[in-house]
C-alpha cells in the first residue's frame, strides 16, 4: 500500500470537510434566523436579523465552548464515560500482553506511553482520546483482548497511536463539542413546545431523559402547549431546523471520520511495517458475530472507536462513522480484499437471516459461546503461569519479594520484555550469549521474523542488567513462557546462545541449567554415573566456583566444563532422594563458607531445581 500518498490525500480531504462543517453551522444559524424572522414585522431590517443571527450563534458557540471545557480534562473523561477501568498492574496474561503492545507501539511511534483503559465489553473495539499526547488514553475492549492475536492487537493499537500522532483525537474531541452546540437547539425546541426542560445534563456530560418526570408535570406540559400555540409552533419549527442542522453536521462529521480511518490504517502499516495484522483484525471484526458496544455514551463517542459500534442499517449509510470493512481492507491490500470479499459478504448476509428478537437472541447466544471459549483459554493461560510461580517459590522461598524488588529496579525495557512471549528469546539470548558480545548469526536469527525487534534489541542491549540480576530476570520470564507454552522453544534459543559462548560465567550457566530443567529438557533416566563419582565432582565444582573472592565473580569457565557439570547433575538427578539430599547437604556446607553469599544462594537454587528438592526437603 502507498500509505504516504494515502496520508496526504486524507489530510487534504479532511481540510475540505472541516470547512463544510463550518458551512453547516452557518446554514443552521441562517435557518434559525429565518424561522424567527417569520414572527417579526415586515419592515424589520438587516440589523434585527443580524442581531438574531448573532444571538443564535452566541448560544450555540457558548454551548459548544461549555462542552469543550468539560472535555478539556483529556482522554480520561471519554474512557470513564465508556465505563473503562485503567490498567495499573495487569492481573492476567492478556492484560500484560496489551500493556507490552502499547509500550512497543509507543516506541515505534516515538511517543510517550499513554494511559491504558480496559472496557468491559465483549465486542472488538478500541479508541484513542485526549486533547494532547500528554493526556491521551488508549482504551481496548475485553472482547478485542480475548479474540485478537498479538499481531492483530498490535495493528489495532498502532491504529489508535496514529490517531494520536495525526491529531485525530483532538479533532474528535472538538467535533464532539461542536455537535453539542447543534444538539442544544433541540433542547430549546422542546422547552418551547412543552414548557419545561425534559432533558437533564447528568454525570459525564450525557444528555438523557429525566426519569423522575411525574404525570402532573406531563399534564402541565400539555396544557402549556394548548395555551401557547405560537410558542409550540416555533418550537416545532426549531425542532425541524435544529434537527436538520444536527443531521447535516453528523454527516459531515462522519465523512471526516471515515477519511481519518483510512489515514489511521495507513499509519498503522507504517508503524508495524506489515499489513497482515491490520487485515486480520478487520477481517475478524467483519466475520465474527458482533455485539453492540454496551455503553450509555456509545453513540456520542462512536467516531472515537476503531470499528462501528453496531451493525449498520439503512439510516447509517450516510452517517456511518466508519467506512465499509472490505473497503478498508482494499486500501491496505487489494489482493487480500479479493480473497476475503466473498467470506465477508457471506457473513454480512448471515446477519440478516434472523429478524427481531429471534435474531438478537441468536447473535447473543453465539457471542456468549465465543466469550466463554475465550475466557476458558485465558484461564488456562493463567493457570499455567500460576503453577510456574508456585514451582519457583517452592525451590526459592521469597521469590515473590524478589519479584517485587526486580519490578522496581530493573530497566524498563527488560521489565516490559519479560512479560511478552514475543521478546523472551531476546532476553535469554542476551543473558547467555555474553552480555554485549552477541554473535551476528544469532542476531540475524532473532530479527528474522519481526523487524521491530531491531529497535527492541537496541534498547535491551543499552540497558543490560547486572549479571547478579539474571536469575531474578529468569524467574520473571518463566511464568509468561509457561502461559504461552513456549518453554521448549525458549530452551532451544537459550541453548543455542549459550553454546555459542565459549567461556560462560556462573550466572549465565545457572540461567542455562535452570531453563534446561524448567523446560523439561533434562533426561530423567540419567547417564548411569556412579553415586560417589557424581557427589565428588559436584562438591569439588561447588567449592571451586564459590571459593573465588567477590571481585572474580565474572570469571569465565570453558564451555566443555559446563557441559560436564550438566551431565553430572543429570546423573545425580536419577539417584534416590536420600542420596540427592546428602549431596546437596555437602554443597550447603561449602556454600556457608563462601565469601559471596549471593552466588552461593543462586548455585544452591540451581541444584535444588535440577534435583527436584524443594527448600523444605533439606
Amino acid at each position: 500500500m502507498r500509505f504516504f500518498k494515502g496520508q496526504a490525500q486524507a489530510r487534504r480531504y479532511t481540510l475540505w470537510l472541516v470547512w463544510l462543517y463550518v458551512a453547516a453551522l452557518s446554514l443552521t444559524v441562517a435557518a434559525l434566523t429565518w424561522a424567527v424572522g417569520l414572527f417579526l414585522r415586515e419592515d424589520a431590517g438587516a440589523l434585527q436579523y443580524g442581531l438574531i443571527a448573532a444571538a443564535w450563534s452566541a448560544l450555540m458557540l457558548g454551548a459548544s465552548a461549555w462542552r469543550l471545557r468539560e472535555l478539556s480534562g483529556g482522554g480520561e473523561v471519554v474512557a470513564e464515560a465508556l465505563e473503562g477501568a485503567r490498567l495499573y498492574a495487569p492481573a492476567s496474561a492478556a492484560e500484560r500482553r496489551l500493556m507490552n503492545v502499547v509500550e512497543e507501539m509507543a516506541l515505534a511511534a516515538m511517543m510517550p506511553v499513554p494511559k491504558v483503559y480496559l472496557l468491559p465489553d465483549g465486542s472488538i473495539n478500541a479508541f484513542a482520546a485526549g486533547t494532547t499526547p500528554a493526556n491521551a488514553v488508549i482504551g481496548v475492549t475485553r472482547g478485542a483482548l480475548q479474540q485478537l492475536d498479538r499481531a492483530q492487537l498490535q495493528a489495532v493499537v498502532a491504529h489508535e497511536f496514529s490517531h494520536i500522532a495525526n491529531g485525530d483525537m483532538r479533532l474528535n474531541m472538538r467535533l464532539t463539542g461542536w455537535l453539542f452546540g447543534l444538539q442544544l437547539i433541540t433542547v430549546c425546541a422542546r422547552w418551547l413546545m412543552f414548557g419545561t426542560d425534559l432533558l437533564d445534563y447528568r454525570q459525564k456530560g450525557r444528555l438523557k431523559p429525566r426519569r423522575d418526570t411525574s404525570a402532573n408535570e406531563a399534564e402541565a406540559a400539555v396544557a402549556g402547549c394548548m395555551v401557547s400555540l405560537p410558542l409550540t409552533f416555533l418550537g416545532g419549527l426549531l425542532m425541524l431546523i435544529g434537527g436538520l442542522g444536527n443531521v447535516l453536521a453528523g454527516w459531515i462529521q462522519a465523512a471526516i471520520c471515515r477519511q481519518r480511518e483510512f489515514l489511521a490504517d495507513a499509519s498503522a502499516v507504517q508503524f508495524t511495517r506489515q499489513t497482515e495484522g491490520m487485515v486480520g483484525a478487520l477481517h475478524k471484526i467483519a466475520v465474527v458475530p458482533r455485539q453492540r458496544l454496551h455503553s450509555w455514551h456509545a453513540a456520542e463517542y462512536a467516531h472515537f472507536m476503531f470499528g462501528s459500534i453496531h451493525e449498520p442499517d439503512i439510516f447509517d449509510k450516510l452517517a456511518a462513522t466508519h467506512p465499509a470493512t472490505i473497503e478498508r481492507i482494499r486500501r491496505l491490500s487489494p489482493f487480500r480484499a479479493r480473497q476475503l470479499a466473498d467470506e465477508i459478504d457471506h457473513a454480512a448476509a448471515g446477519g440478516m437471516q434472523y429478524e427481531g428478537w429471534l435474531g438478537f437472541a441468536q447473535v447473543r447466544r453465539e457471542a456468549s459461546w465465543a466469550d466463554a471459549e475465550a475466557e476458558a483459554l485465558e484461564n488456562e493461560h493463567e493457570a499455567r503461569a500460576a503453577a510456574m510461580r508456585r514451582r519457583i517459590e517452592a525451590f526459592r522461598p521469597g521469590a515473590a519479594t524478589r519479584s517485587a524488588a526486580w519490578q522496581r529496579t530493573a530497566p524498563r525495557a527488560w521489565r516490559s520484555a519479560a512479560g511478552d512471549g514475543e521478546r523472551l528469546p531476546l532476553l535469554a539470548g542476551l543473558m547467555l550469549a555474553g552480555e554485549m558480545d552477541v554473535p551476528e548469526a544469532l542476531r540475524q536469527q532473532w530479527l528474522l521474523h519481526n523487524p521491530l525487534r531491531q529497535d527492541t534489541l537496541a534498547r535491551l542491549v543499552q540497558h543490560m542488567p547486572a549479571p547478579a540480576d539474571y536469575i531474578d530476570t529468569l524467574d520473571e520470564m518463566l511464568p509468561q513462557a509457561a502461559a504461552d507454552e513456549m518453554l521448549a522453544e525458549l530452551w532451544q534459543d537459550a541453548d543455542a546462545a549459550f553454546t555459542a559462548n565459549e567461556q560462560p560465567t556462573l550466572m549465565q550457566a545457572c540461567v542455562w541449567l535452570l531453563l534446561w530443567v524448567y523446560a523439561g529438557a533434562k533426561n530423567a533416566e540419567g547417564q548411569g554415573g556412579g553415586v560417589q563419582g557424581d557427589a565428588v565432582q559436584i562438591a569439588a565444582f561447588t567449592a571451586e566456583v564459590l571459593a573465588a573472592p567477590l571481585q572474580t565473580a565474572s570469571v569465565r569457565l570453558p564451555q566443555q566444563r559446563w557441559q560436564n557439570i550438566q551431565a553430572a547433575l543429570n546423573d545425580a538427578a536419577a539417584l534416590p532422594e536420600p542420596e540427592r539430599r546428602r549431596i546437596l547437604a555437602d554443597c550447603i556446607q561449602i556454600a556457608e563458607a563462601s565469601p559471596d553469599l549471593l552466588r552461593a544462594q543462586i548455585w544452591l537454587y540451581t541444584l535444588r531445581v535440577a534435583w527436584d528438592l524443594p527448600s523444605e526437603a533439606v
